[in-house]
């Protein structure tokens, strides 16, 4: 389970209104807590008001976990926990959408081992692959990533949001991804991955989606769409019509100066004949 202590925060710019989301497109929400019992953790999560896709940013630093704090969350979010492990400093930034979170992220620490589990078909339970996890921290476990030594950094690692998981759920995921990124030399196993549960992370939406359910959402999908492409054609035709207008207008207001300095023209050497007729009768 994942706790927040002595949290502290504001939240911006919440608003429906749109001449002030002209204003400021960004709701923000700006917070300091203490995580796991007491790692001092800060936090920025932004919404795009502008943007029904869901877009977002998201910042967070934290300092200063050890092994035993990290193991809740890591056996959800992958099938694994550390037995040692020293975090010195984390700093994650993502952005994207209800669906996708591009995430980059700087992770120092030092002795990390882990243990890699897979679940019993039967039993439902997690049991620890001794083999694989030996394998692991001796060959692929980059064991210390120390500031101005070893430092490797995550860098644009995609996730895609779990189906029919809340949207923490994919930050979460994009987290972990993140720390695989960096925690393991090459690709992490893919055994990590499989049999997450997100039991106890805020927004994990562990509910499975019946096979109806999963239907109507693949449907309103593909429908989305279609709309999607209906409004991008007509917003084109729209603006088609637009730019034509915009075109003959500025084609009859150069007939019309066309036609006021042909007229000015005329009124010039008319004005200049009478000045010439006058002259010469000034003369006799």
């Amino acid at each position: 389970m994942l706790t927040f202590g002595n949290i502290n925060g504001t939240m911006t710019n919440i608003t429906n209104v749109k001449s002030l989301v002209r204003q400021n497109p960004w709701s923000e929400l700006n917070a300091k807590a203490t995580f796991q019992g007491g790692s001092p953790m800060t936090a920025r999560l932004a919404f795009d008001l502008r943007d029904d896709k869901g877009r977002y940013e998201a910042d967070a630093t934290l300092t200063g976990l050890k092994a035993e704090q990290i193991n809740p969350v890591i056996k959800n979010l992958g099938m694994a926990e550390t037995e040692s492990f020293n975090l010195k400093s984390l700093n994650y930034t993502s952005k994207g959408d209800a669906k996708t979170a591009t995430g980059s992220m700087e992770l120092i620490y030092s002795d990390l081992k882990v243990n890699i589990f897979q679940k019993d078909e039967e039993t439902k339970k997690l049991e620890e692959k001794k083999v694989i996890s030996f394998l692991a921290n001796l060959i692929k476990v980059r064991t210390n990533n120390l500031k101005d030594k070893d430092e490797v950094k995550a860098v644009n690692i995609v996730s895609e949001r779990p189906f029919f998981k809340g949207f923490f759920a994919l930050i979460w995921f994009n987290i972990f991804d993140c720390t695989t990124a960096i925690a393991f030399k090459g690709k992490a196993p893919d055994i990590l991955k499989k049999g997450r549960t997100l039991e106890g992370i805020p927004g994990g939406g562990v509910k499975k989606a019946s096979p109806e359910e999963k239907k109507a959402l693949e449907d309103k999908a593909d429908q989305q769409k279609k709309d999607d492409k209906k409004d991008a054609k007509d917003k084109a035709a729209t603006q088609k019509k637009v730019d034509k207008k915009i075109r003959n207008d500025a084609s009859d207001k150069a007939k019309v100066d066309k036609k006021k300095a042909e007229m000015k023209l005329k009124e010039d050497r008319k004005a200049e004949e009478m000045k010439k007729e006058g002259d010469k009768k000034v003369e006799k």
